[in-house]
């Protein structure tokens, strides 16, 4: 990501040199993702502001959409779910008007995924069966499997295990599994929590381990804090509470760092549980219902139904009930 930053970077200044406004758009619009990848939230959400006025003042609905395209998961980093909710359906409606697929694919299924963060499954599996049908439809298959790891993730929640194990072993062998790699990290996501769920946790273990060095190798710091927080259920599943500890203290320090509350609230949850200091495990419960209050703060009115979803939510009410 630093590589790609740097050319992109380049790449802009050249743009912007010669006047090709369009491409000046695509260039900034790239950096955003790549800014969002890396967990610079605000310096993303600063270019994909640039990117849409830049393409709304010509005219390019698709660069307007493309502004959106992965701005959003920077917002539900944040904790502030409505923002990504609006920024993800605005990205798709300009998508599907200017015929950019990836739009209507990508950053829909990541859309269910916010849905999933919130405790509204039914809707994250409607819009998952809506990307599905347009992959088969356009025979699209480039991020296919971005939408297959959510649909694994909703159907280990649900507790369709079998069919999570189908859905993850049928991307083992998609034909874009080393092409496109960055793509291929929420199905590993989803094989963590099916292993844990199967109470197979060596193989989850060898799976975190994978996990976190391909992120560290392409530098994708959005993810870390979840992989890391991953790995330390791991370890307790494994009776490694010592381990366990290391590992979610290091999920802190980096969510910390790149500010995501999405992640945060629930590592603090786990530190409080393995915590033998009464007073600070309290402090870590309170600090964790802070983040919750910040997170129910910023879902707006017209998200009511996911708000009540996400504090029905079994670790929400552990945090407000004291643990």
């Amino acid at each position: 990501l630093d590589q790609v930053k740097e050319t992109l970077k380049e790449a802009s200044s050249l743009w912007r040199q010669l006047g090709n406004i369009p491409m000046l758009a695509d260039s900034l619009g790239g950096l955003c993702v790549a800014h969002v990848y890396a967990g610079e939230f605000d310096r993303a959400i600063a270019l994909s502001e640039e990117t849409f006025q830049i393409s709304h003042s010509i005219g390019n609905v698709w660069g307007q959409s493309y502004s959106q395209w992965a701005v959003g998961e920077a917002f539900g980093e944040l904790g502030e779910f409505s923002r990504a909710i609006k920024a993800m359906e605005e990205c798709v409606h300009l998508g599907e008007l200017a015929g950019f697929l990836a739009a209507q694919t990508y950053t829909r299924s990541k859309l269910a995924q916010v849905y999933a963060d919130l405790g509204d499954l039914g809707t994250a599996i409607e819009l998952v069966q809506v990307v599905q049908d347009l992959t088969e439809k356009h025979d699209y298959r480039v991020d296919t499997a971005v939408t297959m790891g959510v649909l694994a993730h909703l159907q280990v929640l649900n507790g369709e295990l079998g069919e999570a194990q189908i859905t993850i072993d049928k991307m083992k062998y998609d034909v874009f599994h080393e092409s496109w790699a960055i793509f291929q990290l929420p199905v590993l996501f989803a094989e963590v929590e099916l292993a844990c769920c199967s109470g197979n946790y060596q193989h989850a273990l060898r799976v975190t381990e994978d996990l976190l060095t391909r992120l560290r190798q392409y530098g994708m710091h959005l993810m870390i804090p979840e992989a890391l927080y991953q790995q330390g259920s791991v370890l307790s599943g494994l009776g490694q509470d010592e381990a366990a500890g290391e590992r979610f203290l290091e999920a802190q320090v980096v969510a910390e760092s790149i500010g995501s509350r999405r992640t945060l609230w629930r590592i603090l949850l786990a530190l409080s549980r393995l915590e033998k200091d009464t007073e600070k495990a309290e402090q870590m419960l309170k600090d964790s219902r802070f983040i919750i209050e910040y997170i129910l703060a910023n879902i707006k009115e017209e998200h009511t139904n996911q708000r009540e979803a996400f504090l029905e939510q079994d670790d929400v009410q552990a945090v407000i009930n004291g643990g």
